[in-house]
């Protein structure tokens, strides 16, 4: 049986304390289990895995968090833009492509120092779960 990832890139909104859902990741990212392993330690994690079942964020708004509540998905995680920047040359191309999109998204945010501290540092993020 085979594993999927489903999930959503967030984006910090203007000077605002809420995020936007902007990308269904299915569109950009398939079945790649060694960035599964990788990134969310899911088929075959270790302790070198990025985020293992972060969770989803206290803050991932209502949409996700009904997107996110089924019985059979598991391992609900979350990475920012700047973690997923650090492992770039590590990705595959499909990885390499949603992590420019954030990039994108990321210019288009008001990034003076205040804005990203209220944010972790993040002002784009991708929250992800698994099926079997």
């Amino acid at each position: 049986m085979g594993c999927d990832i489903h999930g959503y890139v967030q984006a910090k909104k203007w000077m605002g304390p809420y995020w936007y859902d902007a990308l269904n990741i299915s569109s950009v990212v398939g079945r790649n289990y060694e960035m599964f392993r990788m990134l969310f330690g899911v088929r075959g994690g270790d302790d070198n895995s990025l985020a293992v079942d972060r969770g989803l964020p206290e803050d991932a708004g209502e949409f996700i968090e009904n997107e996110a509540n089924c019985i059979d998905w598991h391992s609900h995680s979350w990475l920012g833009y700047s973690e997923l920047k650090e492992v770039y040359d590590e990705l595959s191309w499909e990885w390499k492509a949603l992590v420019d999109i954030m990039k994108i998204l990321d210019s288009m945010v008001d990034c003076t120092p205040k804005n990203k501290e209220s944010v972790g540092g993040h002002t784009c993020r991708v929250i992800v779960w698994f099926d079997n």
